[in-house]
């Protein structure tokens, strides 16, 4: 038996979400399809990395995949 996770937390670059000029999708696209294919629901949120106390000056991109 495997257990199943109930949370999957996942950082990138903002931008995972640039859309491919040929068939207009993305990365980011493709993550959420997989996940929602598993059956997870997918939040996500774009911040600076600096609000999380790291002395670090850059935009993140921050996805949480929920089951």
């Amino acid at each position: 038996m495997n257990p199943r996770p109930r949370l999957c937390l996942l950082e990138n670059v903002p931008g995972l979400r640039d859309k491919d000029k040929e068939t207009g999708r993305s990365s980011f696209d493709a993550v959420q399809d997989a996940f929602a294919e598993l059956g997870f629901s997918f939040v996500w949120k774009i911040f600076n990395a600096a609000a999380t106390g790291i002395p670090n000056n850059r935009m993140r991109l921050s996805m949480a995949a929920i089951a």
